[in-house]
């Protein structure tokens, strides 16, 4: 009898571990998998509390922060670069081949919403942008003094910031005192945003990409020293010209 009670509770203890394992399988196929994209100089272990946050709201969920472009290498790196390195690590990935959902900060929310614009090889549903340059900078860091930001900016323009290849945010540099230099010699941002103008052309597979999301959250830091002007984050800029009046822009991408 008592062989026979062992072998029932070993039988129950089989079917209960089985039952778990696959409510398991059933709780993380309910959830889309997360991907997550650092800042300009940030790393993959940023992440580690807003993994766990995720993991414990949403049991069984895959988080894939991309630990890729640590550190330096997120800054001399230049933006073409970075971006087929994220597309070439998402798309050897394939938990995210049925889609997922896309974080990015700062210059990661950039690379995110370029991701989603200029590639989705595996379809990207929701897309979560923060404090993102998304039509550019065109000062550097605030400095205590504000002076330095325009001596940064007019510098920049001097030493042809545009044609640096080993700098991610020359990609994304926009000085607005002038269209046409923008427009004819922006290695990256200009396409990607589809503002080529004379020198380029509409892609409206760009257009079409962003169109497919479910949604699109941007924000932008009311205080944010790194991304000048901050709401670029909401894609607008200064217009154009020496006066710095943020304006809005018609998205064309």
């Amino acid at each position: 009898m008592r062989g026979y009670l062992n072998i029932c509770f070993v039988l129950a203890g089989v079917i209960l571990m089985s039952f778990v394992e696959m409510r398991r399988a059933q709780q993380a196929k309910m959830w889309r998998p997360v991907v997550i994209m650092h800042g300009l100089n940030g790393n993959a272990q940023e992440f580690h509390d807003i993994v766990n946050a995720l993991e414990e709201a949403y049991p069984g969920i895959y988080v894939h922060v991309l630990n890729i472009l640590n550190g330096n290498k997120s800054l001399f790196t230049n933006m073409k670069t970075q971006m087929q390195i994220i597309r070439e690590t998402i798309s050897s990935d394939p938990k995210l081949k049925d889609g997922f959902n896309f974080y990015g900060e700062s210059q990661g929310a950039l690379e995110a919403r370029v991701y989603v614009s200029k590639f989705s090889d595996f379809p990207v549903y929701n897309l979560i942008a923060l404090n993102g340059p998304q039509a550019g900078v065109g000062e550097c860091a605030k400095i205590e003094r504000p002076p330095f930001g325009q001596i940064c900016a007019n510098l920049a323009t001097l030493l042809q910031i545009y044609d640096w290849p080993f700098c991610s945010f020359c990609g994304y540099w926009k000085d607005n005192r002038d269209k046409i230099k923008y427009e004819k010699h922006s290695k990256w941002l200009a396409e990607v945003n589809n503002e080529g103008g004379n020198y380029g052309s509409i892609n409206q597979t760009y257009v079409k990409n962003m169109e497919s999301l479910n949604q699109y959250i941007v924000v932008r830091a009311t205080k944010d020293k790194i991304v000048q002007p901050s709401y670029s984050a909401f894609h607008q800029y200064w217009e154009w010209g020496a006066k710095r009046q943020i304006i809005c822009i018609l998205l064309q991408y």
